[in-house]
């Protein structure tokens, strides 16, 4: 008769026949075993000019505080570049600068928002702001009773 458990179910040991395996592999070494096999071999990754990996010393002077939607990341910084700005802190959360009114926003949410943006203003010497929000944002969606920025 099978040795069980606490719960009265078969106690399965390494080895045994059942387990597919003759020894237990851990389910996080499984995920990452899986995600190696699935990455491009080292050869076929593009080779970065090393110029774009100087680091510049320098904060930029201006923060975009926007929604983490990743749909907007590359009109975000279209829209930048064509107003002259190639360089910028971002603050990226969900609803983006909703966060910042304290009327809609939970005093958590609001309260982060604000310790961010404010370190990032006084460390950064922040000179401008850009605040940006998108149309159908499930963040206003969701969180505003169903009013959706339309823009």
């Amino acid at each position: 008769m099978a040795e069980k458990n606490r719960y009265g179910r078969p106690t399965i040991r390494s080895g045994d026949p059942r387990t597919g395996s003759s020894t237990p592999e851990n389910p996080l070494v499984q995920i990452i075993k899986k995600a190696a096999s699935d990455c491009p071999p080292i050869d076929s990754l593009k080779r970065v000019n090393d110029l774009s990996l100087k680091f510049e010393q320098e904060h930029p002077d201006t923060l975009v505080i926007q929604c983490s939607d990743g749909r907007y990341t590359n009109i975000v910084s279209e829209l930048m570049e064509s107003n002259g700005i190639t360089r910028y802190d971002v603050m990226a959360m969900p609803g983006g600068p909703a966060l910042l009114d304290m009327a809609n926003a939970s005093i958590v949410q609001s309260e982060a928002c604000k310790a961010g943006t404010s370190f990032l203003i006084r460390g950064h010497n922040t000179k401008r702001v850009w605040l940006l929000a998108h149309s159908v944002c499930g963040y206003y969606k969701y969180n505003l009773n169903g009013w959706i920025l339309q823009i």
